[in-house]
């Protein structure tokens, strides 16, 4: 997907309503690595906004020194408010109604409820909106569930999506470990395609 939203972007400098499906998203598959994120860089963001980090930790400061960047995201890349309890949400929904449609991880502001949402406010402006989560068998076994995410951008530039999607795939492999089922799809609908930020 990745080379396929850069041929995009940098054929036209706005791409609208974009839609794609990553079938696998297992740990192997999640690493895009781009001079922007090594995948020591990747990994960072991913625990940093899944709250697996403790920044008063020497190890753990150095490494948000070292990579948490403006050109990065900065502040509206920032995920981590609430993520353990909409995590919890999500596995409870699942656990409880397999074929529930309320399996939602919500993006928030991080400050102010939406409701004083300021279009200036750069932090503010979330490029992930919602992730939602189902359980779907997939073709050659209906037997098995596989964990499946749909996930709504804002907006998507190329040169960040390698951050996006290891993040959605690294929250994919938690709620399937808790719920001991299979990674299976994924599928991006962003609004806004462009090619850097």
């Amino acid at each position: 997907m990745y080379t396929h939203i850069r041929s995009l972007t940098r054929a036209h400098p706005v791409v609208r309503n974009y839609v794609g499906v990553v079938e696998q998203m297992g740990p192997e598959h999640l690493v895009v690595e781009t001079d922007l994120f090594p995948k020591d860089a990747l990994e960072f963001y991913s625990k940093y906004n899944l709250l697996q980090l403790d920044l008063s930790n020497a190890h753990d400061a150095a490494l948000h020194r070292k990579f948490y960047t403006p050109a990065r995201g900065g502040g509206q890349g920032d995920y981590r408010m609430g993520v353990r309890e909409k995590l919890s949400n999500v596995v409870s929904a699942l656990r409880a109604f397999p074929a529930s449609k309320r399996a939602v991880f919500p993006v928030p502001h991080s400050t102010k409820p939406s409701s004083q949402a300021d279009h200036t406010d750069t932090d503010e402006a979330k490029c992930l909106r919602e992730l939602h989560f189902y359980l779907e068998p997939p073709a050659s076994d209906p037997s098995q569930l596989r964990l499946c995410c749909t996930g709504f951008m804002r907006a998507q530039a190329a040169s960040i999506f390698p951050k996006n999607v290891h993040f959605i795939g690294s929250v994919m492999a938690h709620v399937a470990r808790e719920l001991n089922v299979a990674i299976g799809s994924y599928t991006h609908i962003v609004t806004t395609l462009v090619d850097e930020r």
